[in-house]
Formats: C-alpha cells, structure tokens, sequence
C-alpha cells in the first residue's frame, strides 16, 4: 500500500492498494533468508592466527549498478511506478521515478 501522509493533520490518503501472493518458493526464499540472520549460539572462543590489514591482493571492484532484486522489491517498484504515474497526470509537473521520469 502506497499512501501519501499529512503530519500536520495526522491523515493517510491511499494512492495506491495492491494484494499480493506468493509463491511457494517466493515462501521458501524468505524463510532461507530469515533463518540466516537468526542468531546462532556461540562455541568456544579460540584465538584466530592474525590477519593481515587492508585489501587483499587481486581483488576487484565490484559493479554495485547490477543488482538483482528480489520479486517481493518488483511488485512493490511496479506498484511506486504506478502511483507515480497517477501523480504526475493530476500535479501537472515532471517526476522522476524508478528508472524513469513522468510527464503530464
């Protein structure tokens, strides 16, 4: 749900409304993802021979452009980009969304 928010006077004006189901392995992705960050008990602490400082030696940059987003991140830019497009016929103005600029 996309809503835009007036804090003087505390109201929510929906802008947009988008049911979403998952899929069965949409589910099981997450639930992957939720158990990783769970956190795990300790066992015991050892000394750990020291490591040497700074970047190590032939490693890259990475292109951080590339990204590859989850379906959950899609639905929701699909719906911003609609919502986007909705304001931009009744603002009259230009408005840069995800990716792209809208014009009324």
């Amino acid at each position: 749900m996309i809503s835009l928010i007036d804090v003087t006077d505390r109201q929510s004006y929906p802008l947009a409304v988008k049911q979403t189901i998952r899929e069965k392995d949409e589910k099981a992705e997450t639930g992957k993802r939720q158990k990783k960050t769970g956190k795990k008990p300790r066992k015991s602490v050892k000394k750990k021979p020291a490591k040497l400082r700074g970047r190590p030696k032939g490693v890259l940059n990475k292109d951080k452009l590339k990204l590859e987003l989850s379906p959950e991140l899609l639905r929701s830019a699909r719906v911003i980009e609609g919502s986007l497009e909705v304001i931009a016929t009744f603002g009259g103005g230009q408005i840069s969304g995800i990716g792209r600029t809208f014009r009324a």
